[in-house]
């Protein structure tokens, strides 16, 4: 009969150096940090949402930028995938507002030495606020408010578009973009601030002022009355 005195217990065999080397990178491992809200929105604060609750999601989603995945996932099994596409809109939007580039500054340059050096710029020989006579200048280094004209128009296309239509594209250069100092020309002559910027202000006075031409009249022949 086999008793307990009949067993020995076997000896622990040794680990290898490699073994002992990952035991204790494993022990000085610090534990990994978990956000401890990411429970608390996946299952609690997503299920919650009312139903196409997009912008109730897209707010989740900024306020938990390291949780998207998550989020989506519980989003879509519980909101539809619809409600989610709405909020990866509404999260896009709210991105392209927040890096849009601010709204360019007044312009410092004077009025009276914008008015000065687009005279200068203009022959007053052409008909027109865009000289054509002219031969071109090789290098032409334009002064700072003509750089920053330019840049304006660029991002008001809209103003640029109506302001060229009521002017009948007079103040084009030869390029066929706006050219700031026939801008700032037509501006100092209609009671505008000359800043070669088309702006919402001068868009809607080259609007007002945009010729209309008479309704042409026809004739209509009437028959004679009958007696």
């Amino acid at each position: 009969m086999s008793t307990a005195e009949n067993f020995t217990v076997a000896p622990q065999t040794e680990l290898a150096p490699w073994a002992e080397e990952m035991l204790k990178e494993q022990e000085q491992a610090p534990p990994q940090q978990q956000d401890p809200a990411a429970s608390d929105v996946v299952l609690f604060q997503v299920p919650s949402l009312a139903a196409n609750d997009a912008d109730g999601l897209a707010t989740l989603l900024a306020q938990h930028p390291d949780l998207y995945e998550q989020i989506l996932a519980a989003a879509a099994g519980f909101l539809g995938n619809d409600t989610v596409v709405r909020a990866l809109e509404i999260r896009k939007q709210q991105t392209e507002a927040s890096t849009a580039q601010p709204e360019p500054q007044a312009e410092t340059t004077p009025p009276t030495v914008v008015a000065e050096q687009a005279a200068e710029h203009s022959c007053g020989v052409c008909d027109g606020p865009v000289c054509v006579c002219k031969p071109a200048q090789e290098e032409v280094v334009e002064p700072g408010w003509v750089v920053r004209a330019r840049a304006f128009n660029a991002n008001h296309e809209d103003q640029v578009n109506l302001f060229n239509i009521a002017t009948g594209f007079a103040c084009r250069g030869p390029d066929g973009q706006p050219d700031p100092n026939a801008i700032a020309n037509w501006q100092s002559q209609n009671g505008v601030d000359p800043d070669g910027r088309v702006g919402q202000e001068t868009a809607d006075r080259a609007w007002l002022l945009m010729p209309v031409e008479a309704p042409q009249t026809q004739n209509v022949a009437t028959e004679p009355p009958q007696a």
